[in-house]
């Protein structure tokens, strides 16, 4: 496991943070500096308080940069895991700009 035991290896710290719409969690631990972004979340427990966290791949990152779960972490590292989009951005920009036009062919008619 990659929290702190008694071993010859050198410590890092690192954050695992996570958000929903009604709180955030950020843990804060003493890792192996062999650690991996999915051994931190496991060691972080924040999946326990958050059931909804399923399939880690292509939802974590390191400071706003998408990364891997098996990638190795630095000292002062903030894991991230991401919500699901409860809609596309794109579909939003979609629908206010076919909106849009819709109000401005109903006022030329006018």
């Amino acid at each position: 496991m990659a929290l702190k035991k008694e071993t010859h290896l050198p410590w890092i710290t690192v954050e695992v943070a996570y958000a929903d719409s009604s709180q955030q969690v950020v843990v804060s631990l003493q890792v192996e500096m062999t650690c991996t972004a999915l051994q931190a979340i496991e060691a972080s427990c924040i999946r326990q308080q958050f059931p909804e966290i399923k399939n880690l791949e292509k939802r974590i990152g390191i400071f706003g940069k998408s990364v891997s779960v098996d990638t190795q972490l630095q000292n002062g590292d903030r894991v991230e895991i991401y919500r699901d989009l409860y809609q596309d951005p794109k579909e939003i920009r979609r629908k206010k700009a076919a909106l849009k036009l819709a109000q401005r062919a109903t006022s030329v008619k006018r």
